[in-house]
């Protein structure tokens, strides 16, 4: 693209990508879900989810605290921040609070 080149499925200069990262709130991961129904979403590239149930979050201090990402295309910038924020808020993480699970 850069030696103006055409390259098939690249994006043109009037569309948009963009990752949003996910972070849930403190405590014991017990449930997840949302992945799929993420990864499925129109204009979602790829969504994961780096933590599995038994994995303790503290608070969010740097990039490594995130639990997962999803990354989408669309026809423009905010067509792609709209996509990848409705795949994003669609993980959904159920916490427990990880103080009181050590007091059982």
């Amino acid at each position: 693209m850069a030696t103006g080149q055409s390259i098939p499925g690249a994006m043109t200069p009037s569309s948009g990508a963009c990752v949003r990262f996910r972070v849930p709130p403190e405590g014991e991961l017990v449930a997840l879900a949302g992945r799929d129904e993420a990864r499925a979403a129109e204009g979602v590239v790829d969504a994961r989810v780096y933590r599995r149930p038994g994995f303790v979050f503290g608070p969010f201090l740097r990039g490594s605290d995130r639990a997962g990402f999803v990354l989408a295309t669309g026809s423009s910038r905010d067509d792609a921040l709209a996509k990848a924020g409705r795949a994003a808020d669609s993980i959904r993480f159920e916490t427990e609070d990880a103080a009181v699970l050590q007091q059982t």
